[in-house]
């Protein structure tokens, strides 16, 4: 679809309309962490080789910031808004005192150019903030706006499995009190990468959109009639492109509880990549029967069982014979692990043999089994725990409607019920010789009668099964649930390209007093 069916024809410039001549624009820059940092960096590099555009300070939320050390070592001028502070009309005065400051020192009448850039900046910039820039100001957010409003659109973008997403640039609008809800200047989908065996982190995927919005800064920047665009409506880009309006909320420990009813092994290793630096971490519950008597009173303790490193994903049976034919081991397992080395590979493809087989691929979702290998002459424990999950949704070949998917975890930190100790770390072998076995007998009666029939023969195929780990359907997947619009609705992934929303493709104002009414008012 061109972007100039839905944007460029129905808004046209007037040809009287001025022309701005290039004269050099005064940018006062807001922004914290490491994703705004590299913008600070492209500004400081444009001054210095083009002149066109003079930095004047710098906004932080914190003298802890990337962007305070970055502005300390290279003595760039600052101002710290702290986020403890209450009342705004502190911060205002000196951001006003600072642009007059400036002004003074360079001998400057009051620049018909003043511009405020924001990235990442975590703040709420009240009306009377915005008034001080004649210029206006904007905001650059990684993801297609309406979808992921919020301060962790990256984060969202990988949890849902999109594989479409994008940079937007909107105007800051004095009259919204929400968050990213102002009219887009400026807007360009981004294929992901399509590698199946790439799962990308927050900072992985900040790194890979970052030259996209640097190069979105700059369009927007040097756009010369930019006091004029009037920028298209969140509403009207959710309609016509079907976008859904969704949040990137903050993310909460909670949401790191492994539902393995609703989560497929390949969501689970999703997961893990996308929480990486977050306060997030992936974990699961079992219930340990002491006694006997507590097993008859139901009365059973919560052990809370950390992953401690990345799981790897179980190839189906039908990719492993595939394999055998002479494919590729990494490519034909569809692994999606950082390690694809022989041992590891020849564990897995084991594994996949064995679990697939129909007293085992038959077994419920958070099951828990062990392997002992058939290809060792003294058949040693495969050094993995094996859990079963949800079917993969993206599984080619699905042989039984039953099957599970199936994910191994070689380690776990595990924080015992009324233990004063912390959380104790243990691989999956330290698990199964100090705890699965002790308890084997009391957790044995939690068989499904078709595994109790084939017990023995399963046993001789080296496949031992204690129990479940517990999931939880209250928490399935909240953090994806489209509570707004649909009730509990699981949003749904992102796959589409919309087209590209240019300053070149918008609307223009023929008078500027409307964008400084907006300001002021």
């Amino acid at each position: 679809m061109n972007s100039s069916y839905l944007f460029k024809l129905p808004f046209t410039c007037p040809s009287q309309f001025p022309i701005f001549t290039r004269s050099i624009i005064s940018v006062v820059f807001f922004g914290s962490d490491h994703y705004s940092l590299p913008h600070l960096h492209a500004l400081e590099e444009r001054q210095s080789q083009h002149k066109d555009i003079r930095l004047l300070f710098v906004v932080t939320t914190s003298d802890k910031t990337p962007v305070r050390y970055h502005c300390i070592q290279n003595k760039i001028d600052h101002v710290i808004w702290p986020r403890t502070l209450t009342n705004n009309s502190i911060i205002i005065n000196a951001v006003s005192q600072r642009i007059d400051k400036l002004q003074n020192i360079n001998s400057l009448d009051k620049p018909d150019k003043l511009l405020g850039v924001i990235v990442s900046f975590g703040r709420f910039l009240p009306s009377s903030l915005l008034s001080l820039f004649n210029y206006g100001c904007f905001n650059i957010h990684p993801s297609l706006l309406p979808r992921w409003k919020g301060s962790n659109p990256l984060l969202y973008t990988l949890l849902a499995d999109d594989k479409v997403t994008g940079i937007t640039l909107f105007r800051l609008n004095p009259m919204h009190t929400t968050f990213d809800s102002g009219s887009v200047l400026y807007q360009k989908s981004i294929l992901l990468p399509c590698n199946k065996n790439t799962m990308l982190t927050p900072n992985q995927l900040a790194t890979y959109l970052m030259p996209h919005s640097i190069n979105a800064m700059f369009e927007v920047i040097l756009y010369p009639n930019l006091p004029y665009l009037v920028g298209v409506d969140q509403s009207v880009i959710s309609a016509k492109f079907q976008l859904p309006i969704t949040y990137a909320r903050k993310p909460q420990p909670h949401m790191g509880l492994i539902n393995w009813q609703e989560q497929s092994a390949e969501d689970i290793i999703r997961y893990w990549h996308a929480f990486q630096g977050t306060c997030v971490n992936l974990f699961t519950e079992l219930c340990l029967l002491n006694t006997l008597q507590e097993e008859k009173e139901n009365n059973s303790l919560i052990a809370n069982f950390r992953l401690s490193e990345c799981p790897l994903l179980v190839p189906h049976v039908d990719h492993v014979s595939n394999n055998n034919n002479g494919q590729n081991n990494a490519e034909a397992a569809d692994i999606h692990c950082p390690n694809s080395e022989s041992k590891i590979m020849d564990y897995l493809n084991e594994a996949s043999i064995l679990l697939h087989q129909p007293h085992t691929s038959s077994l419920p979702p958070g099951s828990i089994v062990y392997l002992r290998s058939q290809k060792d002459v003294k058949h040693h424990l495969i050094p993995y725990t094996f859990i079963a999950c949800k079917p993969n949704n993206s599984s080619p070949i699905i042989t039984q409607i039953n099957s599970v998917s199936w994910l191994a975890v070689k380690s776990f930190l595990v924080n015992w019920p009324n233990s004063s100790t912390k959380s104790r770390h243990l691989t999956a072998i330290d698990l199964y010789n100090g705890y699965f076995l002790k308890y084997i007998q009391s957790l044995s009666s939690t068989l499904p009668i078709s595994v109790v029939n084939e017990g023995r023969h399963s046993q001789q195929l080296g496949v031992r099964y204690f129990g479940e780990f517990r999931s939880n359907p209250s928490s399935t997947s909240s953090f994806l649930s489209d509570n707004n619009n649909n009730g509990n609705t699981l949003i749904k992934p992102w796959n589409e390209l919309t087209p590209a929303i240019l300053p070149s493709d918008l609307q223009s104002s023929s008078d500027m007093s409307i964008i400084v009414k907006n300001v002021h008012s």
